[in-house]
């Protein structure tokens, strides 16, 4: 680690679950994570000052952000960037962003073999990516409904991941089991930091939620637009 990044935090608002994580001192870390009974905007900022104060740390003394970009939550993937950019603008330190889609490889590294990453997209949709020699490629990404699932992943292993509560296939999506793959700020921190340690920073002009496709309110106001 270059001592230019020895605290770090690192936020996720994918879902209802708040994930924060602060690496202090360059070795050490404390994580938090909590159900969100409203929006993140409520509490976000709170939980991170409780956080940092919980290392010894406060917000001056930050040296890098971490931050998750889903695919998920439409609001609280806003909220989240929002409230990063925030602070690195105000502090004049750098983010980089992290997506499900790295956190589940990472989780999957010591797996053998391929297999299809699923994250929620619309009711009866799902993200679809391959996980194949320790990455997976996010340009090959696609959308798939439920009754093209079996199709799609053929006889390869299944994992969900950034499911609200956490989804096991089960009945519903015929002949298809899966595992969740249990992740947490400390993951999103530990991508965040490899992608550092390469040189890698966003751009906070154009850092954006990963949406791969249309939020429903997007889609209505695209509907009505057409209809005047």
């Amino acid at each position: 680690m270059s001592d230019e990044y020895l605290n770090v935090l690192a936020v996720d608002t994918t879902t209802r679950q708040l994930n924060l994580a602060v690496l202090f001192g360059g070795d050490r870390s404390v994580k938090s994570s909590e159900l969100v009974p409203g929006t993140h905007g409520q509490i976000l900022l709170k939980k991170i000052d409780d956080l940092l104060s919980s290392a010894g740390l406060a917000i001056s003394n930050l040296q890098a952000i971490v931050v998750s970009l889903g695919p998920g939550s439409f609001t609280g993937l806003r909220i989240g960037l929002a409230a990063v950019k925030g602070i690195a603008i105000a502090r004049d330190i750098p983010i980089v962003g992290v997506t499900l889609f790295e956190v589940a490889a990472l989780c999957l590294k010591r797996s053998e073999g391929p297999a299809h990453v699923l994250i929620p997209s619309r009711k009866g949709e799902f993200y679809v990516g391959t996980y194949r020699d320790g990455a997976i490629c996010e340009s090959d990404i696609g959308v798939v409904e439920d009754k093209d699932l079996a199709t799609c992943v053929g006889d390869d292993r299944i994992y969900t991941i950034g499911y609200d509560p956490p989804l096991t296939l089960k009945e519903g999506t015929p002949g298809l089991k899966g595992r969740s793959l249990d992740y947490d700020a400390g993951d999103v921190l530990q991508v965040g930091l490899e992608k550092f340690n390469r040189g890698e920073k966003s751009d906070l002009a154009v850092l954006e939620p990963v949406y791969l496709q249309k939020a429903i309110a997007e889609i209505r106001f695209d509907q009505k637009s057409r209809s005047k």
